[in-house]
């Protein structure tokens, strides 16, 4: 069976610390007491050669957590306002938010 080929992101500074989001979400995920899963973010973690721990240390759940927490507010602001607008930037209604 061929090894699957892994991305090596060409991100610095800014853009780069996405890779830092990822990494403690995905790590979260591994867990196997998660407080959250995101599967995709496990997924796209082993697809990318990049040496996390190095560059972010261990892995945290403060970006997990953060989530949880907008997902909740995000929730409960549907729930009232079912047609409300919410930025793209901030909407993880896709992958988190169930309404």
């Amino acid at each position: 069976m061929p090894t699957e080929l892994k991305i090596r992101p060409n991100l610095t500074g800014v853009p780069e610390t996405m890779l830092w989001t990822l990494h403690n979400r995905a790590t979260e995920y591994m867990r196997p007491d998660s407080i959250m899963k995101d599967k995709w973010s496990e997924e796209i973690y082993h697809k990318l050669d990049y040496d996390y721990e190095t560059v972010f240390g261990p892995g945290h759940p403060s970006h997990s957590l953060r989530s949880i927490m907008f997902d909740r507010y995000l929730s409960a602001f549907l729930g009232e306002h079912p047609d409300g607008v919410i930025p793209n930037h901030l909407d993880p209604t896709g992958v988190l938010c169930s309404p």
